[in-house]
């Protein structure tokens, strides 16, 4: 279940201002923010970054010129 992914929520404005914090480009992240079991009693959170590589052929057989950088969390909700 989806929960609160909106740019009002708490928990969305909370991984906003992480991010920004950083510097990232906010144009290249995602948040979602879910809710379950059906009590809502766990609370996750994935965040994804598209991340610029400059150098090309750095890596060699990348593909493209962006990294997908990937990341989830897990919290008890009381």
């Amino acid at each position: 279940m989806l929960y609160d992914n909106t740019v009002t929520g708490e928990a969305y404005i909370r991984a906003v201002n992480i991010l920004s914090s950083a510097g990232l480009d906010s144009s290249r992240w995602t948040i979602s923010i879910y809710s379950y079991p059906v009590d809502n009693t766990i609370m996750r959170t994935d965040v994804s970054y598209n991340f610029p590589v400059f150098i090309v052929g750095l890596i060699p057989g990348l593909s493209t010129n962006n990294i997908l950088l990937a990341t989830s969390t897990s919290m008890r909700r009381e």
